[in-house]
């Protein structure tokens, strides 16, 4: 029997999707006990309480109260006691009214079950400066935050201050291992070879925005480390602390970008994947090391991991915004996708990069260099393309790219002029 170049192409094809499946449902299965342990660990540390906290919310409203300040507030008065009496008419006003009375004055004046608006509360924090962590981090209130806003989403959840220790290089030993082993896992089941073949480009926007640029850092005034020394720097040595990048299939100088953030001026990087996802990944940022957390790390380089609670579980909605995902012309066949889409998120191989729209929203590279430069063409009168390449003409090696043309340093100052 025969069997065509078509026959053979179709059974190499099923027994790869059979593979990628096999190293997908292991995948999951090793991620969701890794993330067991994580909320285990999370729900036993201890924690304290903070008095009368304000906190803004979506909380249930006090619809009687807030009905009569309303009518009270239509009385006039000019003090507190005068206040007291028109609240007191206004209860009077109120019990007077039938129950449709009631829910009218309700729809006319806006009051609905649930409001927005900031309430003062005690609420429960996370306390690891007790415990065991890295030297320059035992037993400093910096790296034990406990909530980054004052917000009811963060402090329902004090599990979240997982996430700024993480930011601020504070985690536990015990937290870090646990990434350590969920980075171990990606880079035993990915597909390396295809993600550092010519098949992908990874490209690092200046502009780059992580929710750490809106937390102060430690040591500000007195670190000495300057992001533009490190990219001179990079051109010709590989750099130990990793990189978040975009990444996209396609052949150099293509490239991806940071949706709507990006500043349109960057540069491409080569070196070695240690994690892509089709999500932001909450990894560490360089930004916020202080000059004891750089010298902690001096031999290593910084680290840079993907959080665990972003991978092994879908995330919990409340009912009441899926009713209000709902009235927006979601199904809850779509929102469910969408959760589950959102509790796994890794890119392992090219097929999930094409399932991702054939690109990587954050990818982590490490021993990283600059392969080339870009500036897109708007950006050309940018002054913050000219003051950089101006200043640093001399020490630029790599080419610059626009669109797809390549120019060297001298030939682009031209342009730039």
């Amino acid at each position: 029997m025969k069997i065509n170049i078509t026959t053979i192409r179709l059974i190499i094809k099923e027994e790869l999707d059979k593979i990628f499946e096999t190293r997908n449902k292991i995948w999951k299965s090793k991620v969701a006990q890794l993330r067991q342990r994580w909320d285990k660990y999370q729900k036993e540390l201890p924690q304290r309480t903070m008095k009368d906290i304000h906190v803004f919310g979506y909380w249930q409203v006090e619809k009687e109260k807030e009905a009569i300040n309303k009518l009270a507030s239509s009385f006039e008065y000019d003090d507190n006691m005068e206040q007291e009496v028109a609240i007191q008419k206004a209860k009077q006003t109120w019990s007077a009214m039938s129950e449709q009375e009631k829910e009218d004055f309700y729809k006319e004046n806006y009051i609905d079950d649930y409001d927005q608006f900031e309430k003062k509360m005690d609420v429960q924090a996370q306390s690891t400066i007790d415990l065991d962590k890295p030297e320059f981090a035992k037993g400093k209130s910096y790296y034990d935050p406990t909530h980054e806003i004052g917000d009811q989403r963060t402090y329902e959840h004090p599990e979240h201050a997982a996430e700024l220790r993480r930011v601020k290089f504070g985690q536990t030993k015990a937290e870090i291992q646990m990434e350590r082993e969920l980075m171990k896992l990606w880079q035993e089941m990915a597909d390396i070879d295809f993600f550092k073949s010519d098949e992908v480009t990874y490209t690092h926007d200046v502009g780059y925005k992580s929710a750490a640029n809106m937390i102060g850092r430690i040591g500000l005034k007195t670190d000495s480390y300057n992001k533009t020394d490190v990219w001179i720097q990079a051109q010709n040595t590989p750099q130990k602390s990793a990189l978040s990048t975009t990444a996209k299939i396609g052949k150099f100088p293509s490239r991806s970008q940071q949706m709507g953030l990006s500043l349109g001026f960057g540069y491409y990087v080569k070196g070695h994947p240690i994690f892509l996802s089709s999500m932001d990944l909450a990894s560490q940022t360089q930004k916020m090391a202080g000059p004891k957390v750089r010298q902690y790390y001096k031999s290593s380089g910084l680290p840079k991991r993907a959080s665990l609670s972003k991978f092994g579980k879908k995330p919990e909605i409340s009912r009441l915004r899926r009713k209000r995902m709902k009235r927006k012309g979601q199904t809850d066949e779509e929102i469910d996708a969408m959760l589950e889409n959102y509790s796994d998120a890794a890119i392992l191989d090219k097929k999930d990069m094409l399932a991702s729209g054939g690109g990587a929203m954050e990818a982590i590279i490490d021993n990283w260099t600059i392969a080339a430069w870009f500036v897109e063409q708007d950006q050309l009168t940018s002054r913050i393309v000219k003051s950089f390449f101006t200043q640093n003409a001399a020490k630029i090696t790599k080419p610059i790219y626009i669109g797809n043309e390549s120019y060297t340093i001298k030939e682009f100052l031209r342009i730039i002029k």
